[in-house]
C-alpha cells in the first residue's frame, strides 16, 4: 500500500513539471505583438489601432484595426508600413 501511493505521487508531480510553460526571456518577448497608436473619431463611433512586431524575424505583416465603438463593425488591414490612422473632421472617412 505505501509503495502504490508513492507511485501515484511521483505520477503526478511528472504530470505537473510536464505541464509547466517555459520561462518568459527576452527571446520570448520580442516575438509577442505589440499594441500601438489608438485613435478615436471625433464623434466617437470608431476607433483604430495597430498591431505590430517589433523583431522581424516573425513572419507575419502588421496590421491596422478599424472597429466601431458598439462592435458590430470591424475591418482589418494586413501588410501595412504606416501606423498612423487619422479620420476625417466629420468622422465620416478614415485615411489609413
Amino acid at each position: 500500500m505505501r509503495y502504490f501511493l508513492i507511485v501515484i505521487i511521483q505520477f503526478f508531480v511528472q504530470v505537473i513539471c510536464i505541464g509547466q510553460r517555459p520561462p518568459i526571456t527576452s527571446s520570448v518577448y520580442n516575438v509577442w505583438p505589440k499594441l500601438g497608436m489608438p485613435v478615436i473619431s471625433n464623434n466617437g463611433q470608431y476607433l483604430s489601432y495597430s498591431i505590430g512586431y517589433v523583431n522581424y524575424s516573425v513572419n507575419q505583416p502588421s496590421r491596422i484595426i478599424l472597429v466601431s465603438s458598439n462592435l458590430k463593425w470591424q475591418k482589418e488591414f494586413k501588410g501595412t508600413t504606416g501606423t498612423n490612422v487619422m479620420f476625417s473632421g466629420n468622422s465620416q472617412y478614415a485615411f489609413v
